[in-house]
């Protein structure tokens, strides 16, 4: 299983999480989790599996939809997962955040060099 990577958005956006892996003899049963909980297949959630390839889309993400995301693919031999985290940003967030990294910016900083991270979606 190729690991899924961790994604930034801003929000109403839509997102995607996508991994490779091989389903296995017999058929690896693929979940996807939101934290510990269950997702399911809704309006909000859309999972597939194809050609090798899981994935979910999470349609017109919003502030809530910021989490850790797991997906398990098990069967009678075993079982295998990868995590990632989803970050989603309102846009007065990401507005907010841009005004910061201006005025950094006109003092020779960034935002990753003064937080050690970067909170934005645009880095």
């Amino acid at each position: 299983m190729t690991p899924l990577k961790d994604v930034k958005v801003t929000a109403q956006s839509t997102v995607t999480l996508t991994c490779d892996l091989d389903p296995g003899e017999p058929k690896a049963n693929i979940k996807w989790y939101k934290e510990s909980r269950e997702l399911y297949e809704g309006k909000k959630h859309n999972m597939s599996y194809s050609g090798n390839k899981a994935k979910l889309v999470i349609s017109q993400a919003d502030l809530s939809d910021s989490a850790i995301y797991r997906v398990e693919a098990d069967n009678r031999h075993g079982r295998v997962m990868s995590e990632a985290k989803i970050f989603v940003q309102g846009i007065l967030t990401l507005l907010l955040c841009r005004l910061l990294q201006q005025m950094l910016l006109q003092r020779g900083l960034s935002v990753c060099h003064v937080y050690h991270t970067c909170p934005c979606a645009s880095c």
